[in-house]
């Protein structure tokens, strides 16, 4: 949802330490608040799923910077990227924290971000272990999304994963399908046909795992994303392999 400016990219590539940077900032800061802030939350953006301490770091000067101006947008933001510097090292209470500060805020600032901070609470209930909860989490997560208009297919995704850990196949197999169907109205790719697929060739019903594979490789080739075309290349080959079509399993297996 939000990019890295061009302008901050080309900073990146020409300072190459956080000194150098830091020093860039402040002299904006020195000028203009608001860009600063905006400068230290693009900069966490940029380092999300590359460098947890760098995402933390620059979330962290934003936040500050947000407080002294009052921007609550900047400020959840900071907030969702500080929890999830801390969810990447693992510290998931620190991690609650954060994106708790977001959800029990008695004003929603921004129905995405909070979507998000939801989601990854969610998720942090999940890697705990503790699985009742990240349903419940999830359920409602689903809720709040689909009030606001926003992408639910991702959250009946996670469910999917949850009940397929414990061992609650029906309900996983109705979340993928829910999730694929709210993917066609969100037009936002996921992996659930294939997800799919691969529960069923665990479960060795093999005819289904056929057709949802099949399915999942038609949809993907609408997208033309070669990886996930090629997964479904490879379930089609397996799963026909099980079913005794050689020759139909092969011609598979060379395509992916």
């Amino acid at each position: 949802m939000y990019k890295l400016s061009i302008t901050f990219l080309i900073l990146l590539n020409a300072y190459q330490t956080v000194a150098q940077v830091d020093s860039l900032i402040k002299q904006i800061n020195e000028v203009d608040n608001l860009k600063a802030a905006n400068a230290y939350i693009e900069l966490s953006d940029y380092y999300l799923g590359k460098n947890s301490d760098s995402l933390f770091y620059y979330g962290l000067k934003a936040f500050s910077t947000s407080v002294l101006i009052s921007n609550d947008t900047i400020k959840e933001r900071a907030l969702l990227n500080m929890g999830s510097g801390m969810f990447y090292i693992q510290k998931y209470d620190s991690a609650l924290c954060y994106y708790d500060e977001i959800i029990t805020n008695d004003e929603i600032i921004d129905s995405y971000i909070f979507a998000k901070a939801l989601s990854n609470k969610c998720i942090v209930f999940y890697y705990q272990g503790d699985y009742t909860k990240a349903l419940i989490c999830f359920l409602e997560s689903a809720e709040f999304r689909e009030k606001n208009n926003l992408d639910i297919s991702i959250v009946y995704s996670q469910m999917a994963v949850i009940y397929q850990q414990t061992e609650d196949y029906d309900k996983a197999k109705k979340a993928y399908k829910k999730s694929y169907e709210e993917s066609l109205v969100s037009k936002e790719l996921n992996s659930s046909l294939s997800n799919l697929a691969s529960l069923f060739v665990k479960l060795e019903e093999y005819d289904s795992a056929l057709f949802y594979s099949q399915k999942a490789l038609k949809y993907y080739r609408q997208y033309k994303t070669l990886s996930k075309e090629s997964h479904a290349l490879g379930l089609i080959g397996y799963a026909s392999l099980k079913l005794h079509n050689y020759y139909h399993s092969l011609s598979f297996f060379d395509s992916a």
